[in-house]
């Protein structure tokens, strides 16, 4: 904050929640998560905003929320296909640790549902339910 460089600012929460979740602090990540999130959607940052709803995605799953969880995931990769990204591999790893959790608690046919649900939101759709989501 002192630098008064806001992407870093973005970044350095992104990293600090990542530790809270390792932690067990899934709630606090979540917060810090939210926080740059609206960061980047402020300074319209796509890319960075589907690495912040993946990341959410993680946060929410180790809290036991697998719903949110699986539709922000679904919706951040249908959306780097839509934009014609590639997923970065870090985030790539960061999803593939995710959805065995995820298709281990939810059964087939709710995990198709809710992905389809979130495959069917638009980038804004996926960042307002990020930030509204309050657990």
């Amino acid at each position: 904050r002192a630098v008064g460089n806001r992407r870093m600012e973005a970044t350095g929460l992104d990293v600090v929640a990542g530790w809270a979740i390792d932690d067990g602090r899934a709630d606090e990540a979540l917060a810090m998560l939210r926080q740059a999130l609206r960061m980047h959607r402020e300074m319209n940052l796509p890319e960075q905003m589907l690495d912040g709803l993946s990341r959410m995605a993680r946060a929410h799953a180790a809290a036991d929320r697998h719903v949110i969880s699986l539709r922000l995931l679904a919706a951040a990769l249908a959306l780097y296909e839509l934009m014609g990204l590639n997923v970065p591999g870090h985030v790539a790893l960061r999803n593939e640790r995710i959805v065995p959790t995820l298709r281990r608690v939810l059964d087939a046919e709710a995990f198709a549902r809710i992905s389809e649900e979130g495959r069917q939101l638009n980038l804004e759709q996926a960042v307002d339910m990020a930030l509204a989501e309050s657990g």
